[in-house]
């Protein structure tokens, strides 16, 4: 990893107070332990099946390692009153990005523009204050038809670095282009 990269990821990661654009959303550069169990448990209604139709064990649902994902030190979260995005700063094939673990909303509130409005939400996040991350990744289940379609709409793409095999895909979408 280059030295600039790194510098660009650290200094993204130090921006602990943002002003969401959606007055109805908070930013929050660290969870509380109840409020990480909320999102665990949001995600894991709307995603156990889905890592857990995965063939691959490593791909098996792991409320561990799900739970440690939600309070690792990086992560950033961007709440509304029903979801959240959960996103860090990576260095990523040798560039910064903005990659996001989770995007999840509650069920009576899909198909209402608010996963649309969360992704948008990090997207201006980089911008405006961190303009040096010029990238948006994320990972994918290939089974997971839906949110294919729902990330194709927002302009993500496959990524360059993603597996040509397997349950997942890494998609992408360059930013401030």
């Amino acid at each position: 990893m280059s030295s600039r990269n790194a510098a660009l990821v650290a200094s993204a990661e130090k921006v602990l107070n943002y002003e969401c654009l959606n007055q109805s959303f908070i930013f929050v550069p660290k969870l509380s332990t109840e409020k990480a169990e909320e999102l665990f448990l949001l995600t894991k209604t709307n995603m156990k099946g889905m890592y857990n139709a995965c063939p691959e064990p490593e791909w098996k649902w792991n409320d561990m390692e799900k739970r440690k994902m939600f309070l690792h030190a990086k992560s950033r979260i961007i709440l509304a009153d029903n979801g959240f995005v959960c996103f860090r700063f990576v260095v990523e094939d040798k560039q910064p990005v903005a990659y996001v673990y989770e995007l999840q909303i509650k069920p009576e509130s899909t198909g209402k523009g608010l996963g649309r409005q969360l992704m948008e939400e990090v997207e201006t996040f980089c911008a405006k204050s961190a303009p040096g991350i010029r990238k948006c990744m994320l990972t994918v289940f290939r089974h997971n038809s839906g949110a294919l379609g729902f990330y194709k709409k927002l302009g993500y793409l496959v990524d360059s670095g993603s597996p040509k095999a397997g349950s997942y895909v890494i998609l992408s979408k360059r930013l401030g282009v």
